[in-house]
Formats: structure tokens, C-alpha cells, sequence
């Protein structure tokens, strides 16, 4: 499961869950979140739900940026979600280019 926000040409902030399989990348959900505070515990109430709606089962990991509103999100899924993974695109996109710069 992957999710961003961003702002649109009406100045509205939207939030959007895309998933991804061996099938591919599949959108899921978008919100408008204009009225609300992006607050770690309203990103994991709208992940979790999604996670419920899909089916927990099915769901390995989440995947965000590290910003710190997503970075306690994660911890409270982490609480109630321990078997899925929460990864912070930023640090795992830098990890690959690391690695990369290592090749011969």
C-alpha cells in the first residue's frame, strides 16, 4: 500500500492510497483532506481503514515519505499492526543510491 498528499490547482490538500501486486499498481482511494490537520493519528485512522477494507491479511507493508506526521503514523500501526511493514520511500530510495554508487 502506498499513500501521498498534495495540494491541487484548487488549493485543496488530497490524500491518496494506491496498492501494488505481482498484478501491479492499482489506485484505491482519495480524500479530501482540506479541513483536516495531516496529523499522525489522521493518516493511520485513514490508512487503517483501507487496511480493513482490503483485508489485513493481504496487506505486507505501507509505503510513505518521511515526513513526521507519516512517521507517527506509523509507530501507532506498528501498535496495532505489528506484522506490516512501514517504509519511508526518502531513506530507502537514498539507501538504493548508496548502494549503487558502491557498483564498480
Amino acid at each position: 500500500m502506498m499513500t501521498d498528499s498534495w495540494t491541487d490547482m484548487k488549493r485543496r490538500s488530497i490524500m491518496n492510497l494506491c496498492v501494488n501486486s505481482r498484478g501491479g499498481t492499482c489506485f484505491l482511494s482519495s480524500k479530501d483532506a482540506s479541513k483536516d490537520s495531516h496529523t499522525g493519528e489522521y493518516i493511520f485512522n485513514y490508512i487503517d481503514k483501507c487496511i480493513e477494507n482490503l483485508g489485513a491479511e493481504k496487506v505486507v507493508q505501507v509505503v510513505t515519505d518521511n515526513a513526521t506526521n507519516n512517521v507517527a503514523a506509523a509507530k501507532l500501526l506498528k501498535e496495532k499492526r505489528p506484522r506490516v511493514f512501514w517504509t519511508g520511500s526518502a531513506h530507502t530510495v537514498d539507501l538504493m543510491l548508496e548502494g549503487i554508487s558502491k557498483l564498480p
